[in-house]
This record gives structure tokens, C-alpha cells and sequence, in this order.
């Protein structure tokens, strides 16, 4: 059985995924978190997107600092290719 906060995160990715399903004119997203895709990713469904590639970790009391923007804003610019 997998740990509840692996089980969370793999549904965020799953309502991240059927919300870009739904907006096909995306092309370019970053998700800002403060959950670690990593276990999303090692739990995935099929047809979940990766993730990990794709976000952002945040620190949960701080939230966003500069590395972090600056971070979202290179995957937005030049998203990844899998």
C-alpha cells in the first residue's frame, strides 16, 4: 500500500492531466507545488502525464522564492520533451 501523501500527489497529477485533456491549446504549463512529483511519477497511471519534469517544488511555509520562479519560468519558456 503507498503512503497517503504518494497516493495525493498521483491525484494531483491524474486533475492536472484531465484539466490539459480538456484544454488541448496548452502547450506549455508548469505546476507549482509544494508536493514532490517525484512520487507521483513512480506511482503513475496510465495516461497521468510525468510530471516531475514539469514542476515545481515549493517550500510549504515559504512558498515561492526566486530560484523557484526563475525555475518555472525556464520549463514555461522551453518545456521539456519526453
Amino acid at each position: 500500500k503507498c503512503d497517503s501523501a504518494i497516493v495525493w500527489c498521483e491525484r494531483r497529477a491524474r486533475e492536472i492531466g484531465a484539466w490539459l485533456k480538456q484544454h488541448p491549446e496548452v502547450t506549455s504549463y508548469v505546476a507549482l507545488d509544494d508536493l514532490d512529483f517525484n512520487w507521483a511519477d513512480s506511482v503513475r497511471s496510465p495516461g497521468t502525464p510525468q510530471m516531475k519534469h514539469r514542476s515545481v517544488q515549493t517550500h510549504p511555509q515559504h512558498c515561492l522564492v526566486e530560484e523557484e520562479i526563475e525555475q518555472a519560468v525556464r520549463i514555461l519558456l522551453n518545456p521539456p520533451t519526453l
